[in-house]
């Protein structure tokens, strides 16, 4: 069943990778297949074991090709890469060699800054909010510190003030 997606839809944008997955499953069915010749299907113990053997060379084969597959791809994604960094390297090799002799004058910029107007003026308006939301966190805080101490002050003075037999410590005092 799987073997007909694979076929018909090709789940994979490369070729490659289509036909590997191809030929995945089929080895793969292929082992379902032959595992189910091991039951009492078959009674002479060397076929058995002929089977057996051409088990494992069909799952060395689905080893092999995966293996080949994968080394062949990092491979050439190796190669590449190298050729890419030796183009680079030739490339400023010869910038370097065009600065020496002077055909390439090289101009250093004052300004790196390409920002817009607009950019920098947001930007400081941005950072004038964040001053004054932390100025009013800040107030914020100490004005609920000062209201919590006058609570404690209020709760303290009421609790000296105030004493019924419920807050004595002794038995005797409330009977």
């Amino acid at each position: 069943m799987f073997l007909m997606y694979t076929i018909i839809y090709q789940p994979f944008e490369n070729g490659t990778n289509n036909i590997l997955l191809f030929i995945n499953e089929y080895i793969v069915y292929m082992c379902a297949v032959m595992g189910t010749l091991f039951t009492d299907y078959i009674y002479d113990p060397d076929a058995r074991d002929t089977l057996g053997i051409f088990l494992i060379y069909t799952m060395f084969l689905f080893l092999l090709v995966d293996l080949g597959t994968i080394s062949i791809t990092y491979l050439f994604a190796l190669k590449n890469r190298l050729e890419f960094i030796f183009e680079r390297a030739n490339r400023d090799q010869e910038r370097k060699e065009l600065i020496k002799a002077g055909k390439i004058v090289v101009r250093k910029v004052a300004n790196l800054d390409t920002r817009t107007e607009a950019e920098k003026a947001k930007e400081k308006i941005m950072k004038q909010l964040e001053a004054k939301k932390r100025k009013q966190k800040k107030e914020m805080k100490k004005m609920m510190a000062e209201k919590l101490a006058r609570l404690q002050q209020k709760d303290e003075s009421y609790d000296s003030e105030v004493r019924t037999p419920h807050y004595s410590s002794s038995l005797e005092e409330i009977r």
